[in-house]
């Protein structure tokens, strides 16, 4: 797993764990590729590693738990320049045929989040359904639950991805957008 190298479906699912991170990758790869290390107080953020037979959960380090003699990642950065470029080829890549001055770049990102998420859905639904057992999700049809399921997974990857971008997303997300989460919790969970 390399920096940034998550699965896109989880994106931001970590964000309540570590909201400050901005680049994560593996402890393997800050040592071996990066020449970094990890610090000794430093806590991973767990991710689910389904790579293998069995799901397992995997650790993510962000680049601000690493020292060493090799400088950090550079990191990209949206600036205001480069809008124009990336919202028509955002629009070009996932279909949106809209009129690029009147939408700015934050909705090109949503669409382009909503596409992956619902390119994801499916698979994360199934999954999700085989361990709804003890949470309010046991109720819910699987209609119902891959409803609730993508709303939840939109916000939260449009979420990371806003933050990323260094998007106001306190605009474009309401409350209300977040509701739904609390069907995913188990009494074990709260």
């Amino acid at each position: 797993m390399g920096v940034d190298e998550v699965d896109v479906g989880l994106a931001g699912l970590d964000r309540p764990e570590r909201p400050d991170a901005t680049a994560c990758a593996s402890f393997e790869f800050w040592n071996q590729k990066m020449k970094r290390w990890i610090n000794k107080s430093a806590k991973g953020i767990a991710l689910i590693d389904k790579s293998g037979p069995y799901p397992k959960h995997k650790y993510v380090f962000n680049v601000a738990d690493t020292s060493g003699r090799s400088s950090p990642p550079h990191l990209w950065e949206l600036r205001e320049e480069h809008h124009a470029t990336i919202a028509e080829s955002l629009s070009h890549t996932f279909g949106n045929t809209t009129d690029d001055e009147f939408y700015g770049i934050d909705y090109h990102v949503l669409q382009a989040v909503d596409d992956t998420a619902a390119n994801k859905l499916q698979a994360y639904t199934h999954d999700l359904m085989a361990v709804s057992a003890g949470s309010m999700l046991a109720a819910l049809s699987e209609t119902n639950v891959a409803a609730a399921f993508s709303q939840l997974i939109r916000v939260s990857m449009g979420i990371a991805t806003c933050s990323r971008c260094k998007i106001d997303v306190a605009s474009l997300i309401g409350d209300d957008d977040l509701e739904k989460s609390a069907l995913f919790y188990t009494k074990e969970r709260m």
